[in-house]
């Protein structure tokens, strides 16, 4: 035990000795947090004289941290960047504009204040303002410019409009499809463009240096820390050679496919307004149920269905605290990637509520789907994981299928798709955990928390 603990103290402290020297890179540049617009923004001070300013907009279910690699590059190209965050994102309280005709305009006229401000502040002038956006950012900075004549230059990563090409003063980009990696070259290829349209000079030396080798040993500190505190909370059990005997993939995949089924039409039609958020009055409902359907399965045919939730002499607490370590190892090794603080990804305040709310209904359902997987498999095994693949797959159509019904849930079937892989991802970190020897209670609430945690980024809830 002892030496299992030196060793997640060991990745640990190389996750945060390259956070330090990642750090130490960008100490010449000077970063303030400013209000504009009545949203909080980081803004990146130009190095030397500054050519103009540029306002770097986020992706849906980003935030101005996640675009900290545009900021620093930027600012080391001559320009003053102002990175807000969005609506419904980050510390922003405002919620998003609701997905319908329109939500992109009202987006473009917040953009639009917080230029006028610049504009009135003094700290941009007319024809010299850049517009930078990625994804949803895009989409709000082409309705921006549309009625800001202020604006010299908009730059569009990964545009969800289409025909955003053929204008002059328009520039579309491939750029790094994870935010927060630098990407020098398109950096040097937006800020050529950025002075070309305003016709200004790069200041000299603007070269930064590149934070790739110091982003590669935060990573692997952190899977190290990962694997360290998965090795330190495992269960010392004795294998016993025995598995239960399978009940059969088709009959695994029709009761998660029953459950889900019966789960989209109740949350359709039993929605909890009351929440007040975007999405979680449907999808609370929809996971209750399908728990709910699942463990009558279980019930009703314990032979096929019942195996134990809980490893044999295993505690309920000690399974808690197994599926709490890995989840917060596993952010521990996501957070590096895009060399952050941890704080930065919890969402404000009003989503909090909501964050726990789908944790523990998606705890739920997962335990009951994690029971059924070894009900159908005995163990980890190729059985198992399709079975896991099948339900999630599942999952995504019923979502997507709900937009045909009733009062269709806001978001949800656009967003579904884009869940899909992130879902893959979790069930092969499940399969991992199993091979482990960890509990049905502890795999649940790992993918529970690292689910809940993502919702609460990627999706605006409030």
């Amino acid at each position: 035990m002892v030496r299992r603990a030196w060793w997640l103290v060991l990745t640990l402290a190389v996750v945060i000795g390259a956070q330090w020297l990642l750090a130490r890179s960008h100490a010449d540049l000077r970063v303030e947090t400013e209000r504009l617009a009545e949203a909080p923004v980081l803004h990146f001070a130009a190095v030397g004289e500054a050519r103009g300013a540029v306002v770097v907009l986020h992706d849906l279910g980003g935030s101005k941290e996640l675009m900290q690699c545009w900021g620093y590059g930027l600012a080391r190209r001559g320009f003053d960047a102002y990175v807000p965050d969005l609506p419904g994102h980050g510390e922003q309280v405002a919620p998003l504009p609701q997905w319908e005709a329109g939500a992109d305009a009202a987006l473009g006229g917040w953009v639009n204040r917080l230029v006028a401000e610049l504009l009135a502040d003094g700290r941009a002038e007319p024809g010299k303002v850049g517009l930078l956006g990625q994804g949803l950012g895009a989409d709000a900075a082409l309705a921006a410019v549309q009625r800001q004549p202020a604006v010299a230059a908009t730059i569009l990563v990964f545009p969800s409009e289409p025909g955003t090409t053929g204008s002059p003063d328009r520039l579309v980009l491939a750029g790094n499809p994870v935010p927060g990696l630098c990407d020098e070259n398109a950096l040097a290829q937006a800020a050529a463009w950025l002075h070309q349209q305003m016709g200004t000079e790069p200041p000299a030396g603007s070269a930064a240096p590149s934070p790739l080798p110091w982003l590669l040993v935060s990573l692997a500190g952190g899977v190290g820390a990962l694997a360290a505190a998965s090795g330190l909370v495992r269960p010392r059990l004795a294998r016993t050679g025995s598995r239960t005997r399978p009940t059969g993939l088709a009959a695994g995949l029709v009761a998660v496919a029953v459950a889900l089924l019966s789960a989209v039409l109740a949350a359709v039609y039993w929605r909890l307004p009351q929440l007040g958020v975007a999405l979680l009055d449907y999808l609370l409902p929809y996971f209750l149920v399908a728990a709910a359907v699942l463990l009558l399965f279980r019930t009703l045919w314990p032979r096929e269905f019942g195996v134990p939730l809980l490893q044999p002499g295993e505690p309920l607490p000690a399974a808690v605290m197994r599926g709490v370590a890995v989840a917060l190892a596993f952010v521990g090794a996501v957070v590096p990637v895009i060399h952050l603080n941890v704080t930065h990804f919890l969402p404000n305040q009003p989503r909090l509520l909501p964050l726990a709310a789908a944790t523990l209904v998606f705890w739920l359902y997962a335990v009951q789907v994690e029971g059924l997987k070894r009900a159908v498999a005995g163990g980890p095994s190729p059985g198992g994981l399709a079975l896991g693949l099948g339900a999630k797959l599942v999952m995504v159509a019923t979502w997507v299928g709900a937009g045909v019904l009733p009062r269709p849930p806001a978001l949800l079937a656009a967003v579904a798709p884009r869940l899909f892989g992130a879902l893959v991802l979790l069930e092969l970190v499940d399969w991992g955990l199993a091979a482990m020897r960890f509990s049905p209670v502890s795999i649940a609430l790992t993918e529970a928390f690292i689910l809940g945690w993502s919702a609460a980024v990627v999706l605006p809830l409030v």
